[in-house]
């Protein structure tokens, strides 16, 4: 016999999350409700507004005899008021037999695993809610759009998480199901796997339409079961995933069901695990009679569920995150998903291990879970009123978990820089640490120097790109101190000492001693971070015989050249036989604006050979070309598409490049979708040919067939406000003062990889 609702509810822990939902829940049906919390928090208040009677502390006073008395597994029968309840003959309910009374009055769809209920549960309530289908909703966490973690809708569904933790879930025998995952979790109250085990396969028997459980085909533990329903994941499964990417915070992939192909579904959260989460969301939603359309506007419109992968704030350029995660796999599925979101921004990890009961099941397996992470700061561990086991301790955790630390608040303050990513990670009270940071912590500033002029013959426009660097700093993040290199390549005696106070240099210099990987050589004896190449490929980038042969190894056209180090009559016949006129003379070493001549008979080619030499050691004679001069941007990993020098036969030397009558530039060149593509995997195979790392603008030639030539990769490329690379990398997204703060992010994060690898 189906039995009802009470007429009046007295909640135990009204404050916490399970609780607070059904409180609400039947706040809205017009019962009465009652409950008591030793803390009042915005729930409490929330609840209150509505017309919930609470009090702030446990009280045998605060039972009545009328009232159904509503408890969790966390209260204990010792609780004054469990024991009031139980002296009053009050009819005593655990939270789940209230839910399951809820749920009965509706088709019931229950999401239960290990990881990912309470995300999963309410990326599927509110995919229902924008298929018009107001459903009733019960999760375990605020969802943000809403700021509320439970609604009763007037739809026919109910969505609500099945808690595994107690075996409290096997009381639902739901109309439909989401199954995440099943990890070797809650075994202090299992006691075994395979009691474990048995009770998800039972939970699965219990739903009443099979074909709307839906399952994690990518989970070992549960293709052990043989569950019925359809199986999702990238795997071989019933609902199969494909094609996954991840750009910031948005995952984006490919869904093939039912015979159907949904391609490029986005979905507003991080991450492969989120990924498969939703997965299952859009596996049951189409059979319930959504349109794919519908689902995909709520995945790209979902702002997730407080404490996961929660964004508190920022502060000094420190962003701050939160998330629930306190099981070894959802730490390392949310350090990953973080991570590449977040790409080489430095990610620091404050962990709080929650329960000693379940910390001793989950020793040994916290090895390599935080290897995403490049620092770590463990703290004590979070006992929720249980008593200490020997042997479990946050000096344990210490020792199993590599390049960790103990948290100390004064030491993790002094550690923190702008541009860190900070994470706390558990499931207690350390949610508040990273509200607390942002007013708190002190006003960080990173020190740069920036080191300008040089020997070159480019100076001057060493200077000029070195001020709109310097402008583009923001005066907010950094101290900015000019370090100046003299025309003769000189810098005054205190030069040293103080660039070594700086936390990372930014040089703009060209050609000899600044881009050739010299200057570059001397930051790394100093283990000084430093803005752009290696002092490896920089040395590369600027031999441009043999960036063309390392290219051409790896499939990259160039054009025929000569390389020549001593001039002689014998290299100048060579020439003559192997290239046809016109051809280039260039300088082995410098810029493409110095030592770049064209020569269109062989008797001009000795003066040509000769004035080059008075620039540069060694020289190249490159077979001339019809075409035009297109360039891309290299911005750490990512090829911008290119802009194009608009030559028009003109050789692109110093007057030119730099003159008042400089050539145009164009940062929309008229180039079809698949040239550019093409264009920019070839720079991509050119720029990995050298090791190139951090930035860098590779210039080709594009023929009249379309064919592009690599003519050659400048490390640190002009950054002047006309130059091409600042102004592919404000076309494309990232403006002059965002495109500082990334380079010196890569700075940064390649200093750390050196210091940790060698």
């Amino acid at each position: 016999m189906e039995k009802t609702l009470p007429e009046k509810c007295h909640f135990i822990g009204i404050g916490g999350i399970g609780m607070s939902g059904l409180a609400r829940l039947l706040l809205r049906q017009n019962i009465a409700v009652s409950g008591s919390d030793c803390s009042q928090n915005s729930v409490t208040q929330e609840l209150t507004s509505r017309g919930a009677e609470i009090t702030h502390s446990h009280s045998a006073d605060n039972i009545h005899p009328a009232a159904t008395v509503v408890f969790s597994s966390s209260i204990k029968e010792d609780n004054v008021e469990f024991q009031q309840a139980k002296k009053l003959g009050c009819e005593l309910l655990h939270r789940s037999d209230l839910l399951q009374r809820l749920m009965a009055t509706k088709k019931a769809l229950a999401v239960a695993g290990t990881h990912g209920k309470t995300t999963t549960s309410a990326l599927l309530s509110m995919v229902l809610k924008a298929g018009a289908l107001d459903p009733s909703f019960m999760v375990g966490g605020i969802v943000s759009e809403l700021g509320i973690n439970a609604e009763s809708g007037d739809g026919d569904y109910f969505v609500a998480e099945a808690d595994e933790s107690d075996g409290t879930f096997l009381k639902y025998a739901p109309y439909g199901a989401i199954i995440t995952n099943l990890g070797l979790d809650h075994l202090d109250h299992y006691q075994s796997e395979s009691v474990l085990f048995d009770s998800f396969l039972q939970f699965a028997h219990q739903v009443t339409s099979p074909k709307h459980l839906f399952w994690c085909g990518d989970d070992a533990n549960l293709c052990q079961l043989q569950l019925p329903g359809p199986s999702y994941g990238f795997g071989e499964c019933d609902l199969k995933l494909s094609n996954y990417s991840q750009d910031g915070w948005l995952s984006t992939f490919d869904i093939h069901f039912q015979g159907q192909h949904y391609p490029n579904i986005q979905l507003a959260l991080p991450g492969r695990h989120n990924a498969l989460n939703a997965a299952g969301v859009f596996g049951l939603a189409v059979l319930l009679g959504m349109s794919d359309e519908a689902i995909r506007q709520a995945f790209r419109e979902f702002r997730g569920v407080h404490r996961r992968c929660e964004k508190k704030g920022e502060v000094s350029k420190i962003l701050f995150l939160d998330d629930y995660a306190h099981h070894p796999t959802e730490i390392a599925a949310t350090l990953s998903a973080i991570r590449q979101a977040i790409s080489p921004r430095r990610l620091v990890a404050v962990y709080q291990p929650h329960r000693p009961s379940r910390m001793q099941h989950c020793l040994g397996q916290f090895g390599n879970c935080f290897q995403d992470a490049d620092c770590i700061f463990v703290t004590d561990i979070y006992k929720a009123g249980e008593s200490p086991i020997s042997g479990v301790s946050q000096e344990a955790l210490l020792d199993e978990i590599s390049r960790s630390r103990a948290f100390d608040e004064s030491t993790f303050k002094d550690e923190l820089r702008p541009h860190d990513v900070v994470v706390t990670l558990g499931a207690g009270d350390i949610t508040r640490f990273g509200e607390k940071m942002i007013t708190t912590l002190p006003h960080r500033k990173l020190s740069v120097g920036l080191v300008r002029g040089g020997a070159s013959a480019e100076h001057d426009i060493s200077l000029v790109s070195a001020s709109f660097v310097r402008e583009s700093l923001s005066s907010d993040i950094y101290d900015v101190t000019i370090f100046d290199i003299s025309r003769e390549g000189e810098w005054s005696d205190k030069w040293l000492g103080k660039l070594q106070q700086c936390d990372v240099v930014f040089p703009v210099l060209h050609g000899p001693y600044g881009e050739d990987g010299t200057i570059q050589g001397l930051f790394e004896m100093l283990q000084l971070p430093y803005v752009g190449c290696s002092h490896r490929a920089s040395a590369i980038a600027m031999d441009k015989a043999l960036t063309k042969q390392l290219a051409v190894l790896n499939g990259v056209r160039t054009l025929p050249f000569i390389s020549v180090k001593k001039w002689s009559s014998d290299v100048k016949k060579q020439i003559c036989q192997e290239l046809s006129f016109p051809i280039f003379v260039k300088a082995l070493h410098l810029g493409s604006s110095i030592g770049v001549i064209k020569v269109t008979h062989p008797e001009e080619l000795d003066a040509a050979v000769e004035e080059v030499f008075q620039h540069d050691t060694g020289l190249i004679v490159e077979q001339g070309i019809e075409g035009r001069e297109i360039e891309f941007a290299v911005l750490g990993d990512h090829v911008f598409p290119p802009g194009e020098i608009l030559t028009h036969g003109k050789v692109y030397d110093y007057e030119n490049k730099y003159g008042p009558d400089s050539l145009q530039t164009s940062l929309d060149p008229n180039l079809s979708e698949e040239q550019i593509e093409r264009g920019r995997s070839l720079a991509e195979k050119a720029f990995q040919a050298i090791g190139g790392e951090g930035m860098a603008r590779i210039d080709f030639f594009l023929d009249k067939t379309g064919r592009f030539w690599l003519n050659e990769i400048n490390p640190i490329p002009g950054l002047t406000p006309i130059s091409l690379y600042p102004g592919l990398c404000e076309k494309h997204g990232v403006p002059a003062h965002q495109l500082m703060d990334r380079l010196i992010v890569l700075a940064l994060q390649r200093h750390r990889q050196r210091v940790c690898f060698g």
